[in-house]
């Protein structure tokens, strides 16, 4: 009987410290989204993403959610991450389409920014 309480607790403290240290990931639903340096669409992009990269979640903000990428960390518009994958990406469904538009890295960061400017059908000032 001994051995088994010492069983369950043990695996108790181990369950309890492997969730602690879970990491909570989310992903891109937009076609390009914008990593800024502060919470602010105006601040400083710190890099582009595209459709379904994933990200951990280091603070949830309202507006914007504080994550990291790699060595990227910065804030990101909560509309524009979900919990799961999403579905429905024009990279993922039209690949070969996409790669022949060829788009470079400032084409990224202009589709980027009007997608983080443009939001519900208004333009934010």
């Amino acid at each position: 009987m001994e051995g088994l309480v010492k069983y369950f607790l043990f695996t108790f403290i181990f369950l309890s410290q492997v969730s602690v240290h879970a990491k909570r990931m989310v992903y891109a639903n937009k076609p390009y989204v914008q990593m800024h340096q502060n919470k602010s669409r105006f601040s400083r992009i710190i890099s582009n993403f595209e459709c379904n990269q994933p990200f951990q979640v280091l603070k949830d903000e309202g507006e914007f959610m504080k994550v990291k990428f790699a060595t990227y960390q910065g804030y990101i518009l909560s509309d524009h991450l979900q919990r799961g994958k999403f579905d429905k990406c024009y990279q993922d469904q039209y690949r070969k389409f996409i790669d022949y538009l060829d788009l470079g890295v400032s084409d990224m960061h202009y589709w980027g920014r009007l997608q983080d400017l443009y939001v519900s059908g208004e333009v934010n000032p």
